[in-house]
């Protein structure tokens, strides 16, 4: 089974998650999505994805939830990475695994690099695919999926992440989205002051993207995440009067101050 789950695509439906994901991406797009998905999960919101502004959304994107525990490989005694992710910690992932989570509702185990396990790893991981914990969920990211046993694959959902160069938007204008949808200005003015190190082309760029969102989601093409249409419109019309600005060699603390006191009404 195949879908798309990467930041310009709808998620899975809430009420449909499955317990395990494969994320094909290369090795350096893949971490991204798998935590916007991870946030899926776990979001209070509980809308068609993650929103962003709660506290578990909060700690996912920052990568200090105690309940998302990335399995990754462990370096030698030269501090070097070892080349393969070994059976003994997935092991430990299935003694840690029937433990109950410590905040949220479930507990995800991230795999940015699923594809280096090797098979002794994979055949005792299947084992918690098989039968998992009601409170667990799995998401393996793998830049060659076919790496994977086709036991594992068999027991999982196939997702797709685009490469980060082709996607017309990212994180961060996704994040700006759902802090428009939460209608905190604390945390925008505190998303926009995050923004002051861009430079004035850097800025535009940003702009120009967040416009692309907004637009993919009025046009039914992304996830929704709480906005109405008229709050869309009035939102790509302040990107465009900040656009403008820019162009204009406004300072860039003047037009990110535009953002922060115009998008939240």
């Amino acid at each position: 089974m195949r879908d798309a789950a990467d930041g310009t695509m709808p998620l899975p439906c809430r009420d449909r998650l499955s317990h395990a994901y494969i994320l094909a991406a290369p090795a350096r797009d893949g971490l991204p999505p798998a935590r916007r998905l991870a946030a899926h999960m776990l979001c209070r919101a509980g809308g068609d994805g993650p929103c962003g502004v709660c506290a578990d959304c909060h700690k996912v994107f920052a990568g200090i939830h105690p309940d998302v525990i990335y399995v990754q490989r462990l370096p030698d005694d030269k501090g070097r990475l070892r080349r393969e992710i070994y059976v003994g910690q997935i092991r430990e992932v299935a003694a840690d695994s029937v433990v109950l989570p410590n905040e949220g509702s479930s507990k995800v185990y991230v795999f940015p690099e699923a594809d280096r396990m090797n098979v002794q790893a994979q055949n005792a991981l299947l084992k918690s695919l098989e039968e998992p914990p009601a409170h667990v969920r799995f998401i393996l990211c793998a830049e060659n999926p076919g790496a994977l046993l086709d036991t594992i694959r068999s027991r999982c959902v196939e997702l797709t992440a685009r490469s980060g160069e082709d996607a017309p938007y990212g994180d961060r204008e996704l994040d700006y989205l759902r802090l428009v949808a939460g209608g905190d200005r604390l945390e925008m003015l505190r998303f926009c002051l995050s923004l002051e190190e861009l430079t004035a082309a850097e800025l535009e760029e940003f702009l120009r993207r967040a416009d692309v969102c907004a637009g993919e989601i009025m046009c039914g093409r992304a996830a929704d995440p709480g906005l109405s249409l008229p709050q869309l419109d009035a939102l790509r019309r302040l990107l465009d009067r900040a656009k403008l600005c820019v162009r204009r060699n406004v300072n860039v603390k003047q037009v990110l101050g535009l953002l922060a006191v115009g998008t939240i009404d």
